[in-house]
C-alpha cells in the first residue's frame, strides 16, 4: 500500500547518545515506523510486525509501533530515513509498505551499501 511519511526528530537520539547506549539500542529505538491506531488497523498492520518500506529503488525493514501522537506514518531522522530519503524529500516522502518476515534492517546493513 503506498502511504505518505513524515520523517520527524526522536528524543531517542540524545538521550541514548548521552548515555553510551545509542550503539545497542540503535535498531530497537531508530528502526521503527510509527503509525495511528487507526492508520494501523485501517491497513492492517500491528505493533510489532516488520515493514518493507520503499522509496524510489530503496528499501528498509522497520517495526511498527502504535502512536496516536504520529498522525501521519512517521519515521525517526535518522540513518533509515535518510537512506530512503533526497534533497527534495527530506522531510516527507512516499513509499510503497508491505509486511514482511525479515527482521528490521541494521545500520550496518545501510552502511555496506553506501
Amino acid at each position: 500500500m503506498e502511504a505518505e511519511v513524515v520523517i520527524a526528530r526522536n528524543v531517542f537520539h540524545t538521550e541514548e547518545m548521552e548515555t553510551k547506549k545509542f550503539e545497542e539500542d540503535l535498531s530497537e529505538n531508530l528502526a521503527v515506523i510509527y503509525l495511528s491506531s487507526e492508520f494501523a488497523e485501517k491497513n492492517g498492520f500491528t505493533e510489532d510486525q516488520v515493514l518493507r518500506v520503499t522509496a524510489s529503488e530503496r528499501a528498509v525493514n522497520l517495526r511498527v509501533k502504535i502512536s496516536d501522537d504520529a498522525g501521519k506514518p512517521t519515521i525517526p531522522n535518522c540513518i533509515y530515513s535518510s537512506f530512503l530519503t533526497d534533497f527534495n524529500s527530506f522531510k516527507k516522502l512516499k513509499v510503497y509498505l508491505e509486511v514482511t518476515e525479515l527482521p528490521p534492517t541494521r545500520a550496518e546493513e545501510i552502511i555496506n551499501l553506501l
